[in-house]
């Protein structure tokens, strides 16, 4: 039902359903498909605590998918969930029990207040490519159009490189979102698609916009 009332009034699309779902169904993959009303702290406390001693993408790798948290918790495994991936499926559990209140289902939310505190900052939790390795992959040589099968796989990293734009916001681009405004040649951020097929998904209303084409892109034949 929360599912169905996500998408039905606009808060989540589509196409990731898949994604909220998973991490709602984590209270049922931990505690078992018990009486909502009978969920109480202790054993959300045992599903957030559970989540932080599991593996990345268990139900996708073929050596987890497969088993019970049960049984994979007696798996070695090198990594686990980090603090942020926790942290939103409590919020989505949250989320859930929240909107039962308000539709008058549920009298508690036993999930309130239970986000990990994260301390380690944003850009140590990836390992970032340094100049060296932006020299390495773009300027050893070895970077041109015959390297690659499809020439959107040449275009999308130096779009990137060149622009700061989203991986997403790359990969939607048409070419007429590619055009001279004003004397200035712009990748326009927009919704608007020739197809259905086609649609385009921006993360944010702030998401649309122009930004310029970097004079290496266009030395390097994009326009063509």
């Amino acid at each position: 039902k929360f599912c169905t009332s996500q998408i039905a009034d606009g808060a989540w699309k589509p196409h990731t359903l898949i994604d909220h779902r998973n991490r709602l169904e984590n209270i049922v993959d931990i505690l078992g498909d018990i009486e909502a009303a009978k969920v109480t702290r202790q054993q959300m406390r045992l599903v957030r605590d559970t989540l932080k001693k599991l593996p990345p993408s268990r139900k996708k790798k073929p050596a987890y998918r497969d088993k019970s948290v049960e049984e994979i918790l007696q798996m070695e495994y090198d990594k686990k969930l980090s603090i942020k991936t926790v942290n939103d499926s409590i919020e989505a559990i949250s989320s859930m029990f929240g909107w039962a209140i308000r539709e008058q289902l549920l009298t508690g939310n036993p999930s309130t207040g239970l986000k990990l505190r994260d301390e380690e900052p944003d850009i140590e939790k990836k390992d970032a490519f340094d100049l060296a390795d932006i020299k390495q992959i773009f300027f050893s040589g070895d970077y041109n159009p015959s390297a690659f099968s499809k020439p959107a796989y040449f275009w999308c990293p130096l779009i990137a490189l060149y622009s700061g734009m989203r991986l997403e916001e790359i990969c939607q681009l048409q070419c007429k979102d590619v055009y001279d405004d004003e004397g200035v040649w712009v990748f326009d951020i927009n919704p608007a698609t020739d197809t259905e097929e086609a649609s385009k998904k921006l993360k944010t209303k702030n998401a649309i916009r122009k930004v310029p084409v970097h004079p290496y892109l266009i030395s390097k034949g994009l326009l063509k």
